[in-house]
């Protein structure tokens, strides 16, 4: 009984990324450059893994007693 469930999920998953990929013309370069545009412009604070973290920024871990 679960099976159909998750048919339906699946179909609109790939609905979903199936109508995304064709706004961008199936560019991935395309995707991912307006997703840079739209997460410098949201507003909002991204995690950015690309570069090292500084030094002064690494939590320490607290001493073990």
């Amino acid at each position: 009984m679960t099976q159909p469930m998750k048919n339906e999920i699946l179909k609109e998953i790939w609905a979903t990324k199936d109508a995304l990929a064709a706004k961008y013309g199936y560019s991935i370069d395309a995707m991912f450059a307006d997703l840079r545009v739209r997460e410098k412009t949201s507003g909002r604070h991204y995690v950015d893994f690309s570069k090292p973290a500084r030094k002064g920024r690494l939590r320490k871990k607290p001493a073990v007693v």
